[in-house]
């Protein structure tokens, strides 16, 4: 009998289901081993990540990690309430949700417990503050 896989997860870090392939031939049953062993905690259907240990326990990776896994690489910005607010322009909207453009799905979804908005629209790679100044008038 050979011994279980044991793969070396990066804590901070996102996988899909498919990602486990490497150290399994069946990535399911592996992603569920792991999250009993608490090395893993699910974020969503098909997405987990590995917990950055802290003194007070673990903690969720960073929003654009998680975001980063479930668009498996394809282009992504994170817009809304916190970015219109750090461009200091007096408004102080908040949203239950994080809005996201991308290229790939439309809808609601829910991230570990966070809510996310995404919109499949047509975005600039590397939007300058301008973007997001008409960005906050056209929401508002």
């Amino acid at each position: 009998m050979s011994t279980a896989a044991q793969p070396d997860l990066q804590p901070g870090r996102a996988y899909r289901t498919r990602d486990l392939r490497r150290w399994s031939a069946n990535p399911t049953r592996l992603a569920k081993r792991l999250v009993r062993e608490g090395k893993l905690h699910q974020a969503a259907h098909g997405l987990f990540y590995a917990p950055v240990p802290s003194r007070f326990g673990p903690a969720p990776p960073e929003e654009t990690e998680l975001l980063r896994a479930f668009f498996a690489g394809s282009p992504f910005i994170i817009s809304g309430p916190p970015r219109w607010n750090a461009l200091g322009l007096g408004a102080t909207a908040m949203f239950a949700t994080t809005l996201v453009y991308n290229t790939r799905r439309t809808g609601e979804f829910t991230f570990d417990g966070r809510r996310y908005l995404l919109r499949r629209v047509l975005f600039p790679e590397n939007p300058p503050p301008e973007y997001f100044v008409v960005d906050l008038i056209q929401h508002r």
